[in-house]
């Protein structure tokens, strides 16, 4: 199967997003849970930079943000 278009949703604050990621995650199988990441400015720079990267290239499916992700 070919994978989904990518997509991000916004969310007002960092607890939605990291429960939206957990609960978007939870209906894919196991090997693949990692394919829709949270991302807000909680998270480091390092991490926001790499999550970009990533979906940019398509190794990321989507993002659960917020719209302060600090990017």
């Amino acid at each position: 199967d070919p994978p989904p278009p990518k997509f991000m949703v916004f969310f007002d604050n960092k607890k939605e997003a990291e429960a939206a990621s957990r609960f978007l995650a939870s209906r894919v199988p196991l090997a693949l849970r990692r394919k829709i990441p949270w991302f807000h400015a909680g998270m480091s720079k390092f991490f926001r930079v790499e999550e970009v990267d990533r979906f940019a290239k398509g190794e990321t499916w989507g993002l659960a943000a917020t719209d302060s992700g600090g990017m």
